[in-house]
């Protein structure tokens, strides 16, 4: 998995490629204990690039909503697709991620939102049959 990370202006913008596994899912941790130390207003995920995640990937994006929030950063997850954002929606945390339609939406919110999740989520116009 590749991590780009670009500042703009008060944001970070961690674009993920690739598979987010057992075996990557530590990198998101020690790339945001580089970030934090900035004292971004906002951290987005985009997760265009991503192929894969698995339940410990999940974890990693986990622990960044719950560490971006203990610290009052904005928090939000951009560009969910196909299988990365099944598994979102398997395990019931699509609407519990703060979730931005896309990249520009995500980075032009305003930056004193208290709570996020309730300012802009994407709700899935698909239905899945059971």
């Amino acid at each position: 998995m590749d991590i780009d990370v670009t500042r703009e202006k008060h944001s970070f913008i961690l674009s993920l490629t690739g598979e987010l596994d057992l075996y990557q899912a530590p990198r998101i941790k020690d790339m945001l204990q580089k970030v934090f130390p900035e004292h971004p207003a906002k951290i987005v995920l985009d997760l265009d690039g991503l192929t894969y995640i698995d339940s410990s990937g999940i974890g990693a994006l986990l622990y960044a909503y719950s560490e971006a929030k203990r610290r009052d950063i904005a928090f939000y997850l951009v560009n969910l697709h196909g299988s990365v954002k099944r598994v979102i929606e398997l395990t019931k945390l699509l609407h519990y991620f703060p979730i931005a339609p896309s990249l520009e939406e995500a980075l032009h919110e305003e930056e004193s939102s208290a709570d996020p999740s309730e300012e802009m989520t994407f709700t899935s116009p698909e239905k899945s049959s059971p």
